[in-house]
C-alpha cells in the first residue's frame, strides 16, 4: 500500500487525477516477507514478516508488458497501456521501483522502469520519454549524487564562485 501511495503522491504531482482512495479497494496479500529495513538492522527477529499486497480492481486501463528482464532486485519492464493520454514515463529507481511501477504504469501511454545499477546516461532520452522518476529509498541514497551526475550534463552545472 506504501507504493499505491507512493505513486498517488506522484501522478498527482504531475498534476494528473489521483487514484481513488485505499478504503474503496480490494486489498490482496499474495506474500510475506521480512522487510530491508528490519534485515539491514539485523532486527529481523523482533520485526514479523510483512504483507506484501496488490491493490487490484480500480485502474480502467489494460496494460501490456513490452519486455520484461529480471535485473537484481529489479525486473526492467516497458509497458503500454490504453490510457492513451498522450504522457510517458522512465523511472529509474530501486527495488521500491518495482511496486511503484505497479501502480504508474496504469496511468501512462507508455512506462519503463530500469534498475539504477542498469542505467547509463542517454537511456531516458532515448525513449523520448516526458517524465523521468529518480527513486531512491533506504540505504542506497547516498548513491544519488553520483546518479545526478548521469542526468544533468556538466554543461548545465553552475560553477560557484
Amino acid at each position: 500500500t506504501g507504493a499505491y501511495i507512493g505513486a498517488n503522491a506522484v501522478i498527482q504531482s504531475l498534476k494528473m487525477e489521483g487514484f481513488p482512495e485505499l478504503s474503496s479497494k480490494k486489498i490482496t496479500s499474495y506474500e510475506t516477507k521480512i522487510g530491508d529495513m528490519s534485515k539491514m538492522l539485523q532486527m529481523q527477529d523482533y520485526f514479523p514478516e510483512e504483507n506484501i499486497v496488490s491493490v487490484s480492481e480500480f485502474f480502467d486501463s489494460e496494460v501490456e508488458i513490452l519486455y520484461s528482464k529480471k535485473s537484481s532486485a529489479l525486473y526492467n519492464r516497458k509497458a503500454k497501456s490504453t490510457i492513451n493520454n498522450g504522457k510517458e514515463l522512465y523511472v529509474v529507481g530501486d527495488s521500491f521501483a518495482n511496486y511503484l511501477f505497479d501502480s504508474l504504469m496504469h496511468v501512462f501511454d507508455e512506462s519503463v522502469v530500469i534498475h539504477r545499477n542498469d542505467y547509463k546516461a542517454g537511456m531516458a532520452e532515448k525513449e523520448k520519454t516526458d517524465i523521468v522518476l529518480f527513486e531512491f529509498v533506504e540505504r542506497h541514497i547516498g548513491q544519488a549524487k553520483n546518479m545526478a551526475d548521469i542526468f544533468i550534463p556538466k554543461s548545465d552545472v553552475k560553477k560557484e564562485d
